[in-house]
């Protein structure tokens, strides 16, 4: 049985990264903001600059016993959304892919509002650490003038 256990743990550490690599279109690289943006808004219904109030773990209501980050965020500027104040954003934490938010630290968040008014964001989305997407910020407020 140790044997088994060393062996499962020897793979693990061989295949590892494979085993737990998100399943995400490749980003495009931070130098080019405008690929970036593209890419950001695919797929995508509310992008917002917003700082991260308070989080609790809750489990999903459409999978019992999966836990859910819920993040209460209040929305600081809006690109694509309705006007809104205070968003509850929901990730899973458990999953590679997940989006782990600091309390207190601002985003740029990416996500899709489901039915019950909630934002989805994952690892796939566009959604950093504000202070990493200053050139981006500025496109979106751009195409806001211009539209």
């Amino acid at each position: 049985m140790r044997g088994l256990a060393l062996l499962a743990q020897l793979v693990f550490m061989l295949l590892g990264n494979e085993v737990l690599a998100c399943e995400c279109e490749p980003l495009p690289s931070e130098s080019d903001p405008v690929l970036e943006l593209e890419h950001g808004l695919m797929n995508v219904d509310t992008v917002f600059l917003g700082t991260v109030e308070d989080i609790k773990i809750v489990e999903d209501e459409r999978q019992p016993r999966i836990p859910v980050y819920v993040s209460r965020i209040s929305v600081r500027e809006s690109f694509l959304a309705p006007e809104i104040s205070v968003v509850i954003t929901r990730s899973h934490p458990s999953e590679v892919c997940g989006i782990e938010f600091v309390e207190g630290s601002k985003y740029l968040i990416f996500g899709n509002k489901d039915s019950k008014g909630a934002v989805w964001v994952s690892g796939c989305s566009f959604t950093k650490l504000a202070d990493r997407a200053d050139r981006v910020v500025e496109l979106l407020r751009k195409r806001g003038r211009d539209e």
